[in-house]
């Protein structure tokens, strides 16, 4: 599995005119609180996983859907702060930027959900051939958050004045 730590990066927009943008930005810092979290609990659940394949898999698997469910709803988080801070008044390539946050964090929150889906196939002795679509799966909504990422970091990168 792959796990990046996605922080919101240029959190402060410069000279960003409204009374909402320090209240967005209080938002991002929230959001990144919850990234960092959920990002911590998802590679403790790839620890348990990979224990659950090799040990006590129902004991490992159980802790490894305990974990993803946990980060799951940390990436649901960090996307619901992020959304609410793109609808504040703040410049419009700033909501833009946090709006493609937004999603991307809500993806790595279905990558989590699918994860401990995988983690319950273990724990159910299920099949491995199942299991083993399900990574699959995995792998194709992180392909999808990681887009996501990369059109944000574009707008980031093609407005640097906008972001400090």
């Amino acid at each position: 599995m792959r796990w990046h730590l996605l922080l919101v990066a240029g959190v402060l927009c410069a000279g960003c005119e409204g009374i909402d943008t320090e209240k967005a930005n209080k938002k991002v810092d929230e959001a990144n609180k919850a990234l960092n979290e959920g990002n911590d609990l998802i590679k403790e659940a790839a620890k348990h996983l990979t224990a659950a394949t090799s040990g006590d898999t129902e004991a490992e698997a159980k802790k490894c859907m305990k974990s993803a469910d946990d980060a799951a709803e940390k990436f649901d988080e960090a996307s619901k702060l992020a959304k609410e801070a793109s609808e504040m008044k703040v410049k419009k390539i700033f909501g833009e930027y946090l709006s493609l946050k937004s999603k991307s964090f809500a993806k790595r929150g279905e990558v989590a959900a699918t994860a401990k889906k995988q983690c319950k196939g273990l724990a159910d002795k299920g099949d491995i051939e199942q299991i083993m679509k399900i990574g699959k799966e995995i792998e194709k909504l992180g392909d999808e958050a990681d887009e996501l990422d990369e059109k944000a970091e574009k707008i980031q990168k093609d407005n640097p004045t906008d972001f400090k």
